[in-house]
């Protein structure tokens, strides 16, 4: 589906450079701090922004060679909408049937009555969470085989969070549809996603899949003699807790058998706390 290797886009003080592979029916969540390259990632892959290096290639043909056909396998929701304010959503959806080939027309009135958005209203008069529900439903009635969020969960409330991530599960449903979702939220992304992709400073630390990632490492507590007899390598962080320290360590490392298992967000803390 999505085939990126050593991707390269280069500014004055910032340098990306990502490989990694989307397959079909997956689901991938693309997570890294403010400023780490997720929004210059995805705006590569779409050829918004050009390449200055490496091989991007979407459905088998490199992106910056796709055909207008190829481009409508392609969804896109941002954490902004880009419809004018005064734009009624039949006024939108008259649009799209002109843009798009395989707009249907039936789809996107069975999703408008799903999300319950109104033909008749401005894009003005629709909530952040009406605008983001509007932005699938445009999304999903052009039948994409790939799609793309940044940020699309950013400032919604869990409801309607819950609800959009029930729609990519039923995108992904039959296998032949995949996703390429950013978020700062990482209960969303560990919720619905197959694999983890964390970037840093335009490089990517780890491509994984998410099962894999949350077995691999536990938390133990306690003083820190616990961390006597375990390797420096197999330390994924430490912090100070309530009653002594916490750490992240690689679980095969520890013959114990008092540890939590760790959450994505534990994972991301303690990488970015790093070894004491």
């Amino acid at each position: 589906m999505l085939k990126i290797k050593n991707l390269e886009k280069n500014y004055k003080n910032f340098n990306l450079n990502m490989t990694f592979d989307l397959e079909e029916g997956c689901i991938m969540g693309l997570i890294g701090k403010n400023g780490s390259g997720k929004t210059t990632l995805i705006s590569t892959i779409l050829n918004i922004i050009v390449k200055d290096g490496g091989s991007c290639m979407i459905f088998g043909t490199e992106n910056n060679k796709l055909t207008p056909i190829q481009r409508e396998d392609i969804g896109i929701v941002f954490d902004e909408i880009h419809f004018p304010d005064n734009f009624k959503i039949y006024e939108i959806e008259k649009f799209c049937s002109l843009v798009y080939k395989h707009w249907d027309t039936n789809l996107f009135r069975k999703l408008l009555a799903d999300y319950e958005i109104e033909i008749i209203k401005e894009v003005s008069e629709l909530s952040k969470g009406m605008k983001m529900k509007l932005q699938l439903a445009v999304a999903f009635s052009h039948n994409p085989k790939l799609l793309i969020l940044d940020e699309a969960t950013s400032g919604l409330d869990p409801i309607v969070r819950d609800e959009l991530l029930d729609s990519l599960f039923e995108f992904v449903r039959d296998g032949k549809h995949s996703v390429l979702m950013s978020s700062h939220i990482l209960s969303d992304i560990e919720k619905i996603s197959d694999v983890i992709t964390y970037i840093d400073n335009g490089k990517l630390i780890f491509s994984e899949y998410k099962d894999d990632l949350l077995e691999k490492y536990c938390i133990i507590k306690g003083d820190e003699s616990i961390l006597n007899e375990i390797a420096k390598c197999d330390i994924l962080g430490v912090k100070q807790g309530h009653y002594g320290i916490e750490a992240c360590i690689s679980r095969n490392s520890f013959k114990g058998e008092n540890f939590d298992k760790p959450t994505l967000e534990d994972i991301m803390i303690f990488l970015n706390k790093g070894v004491i």
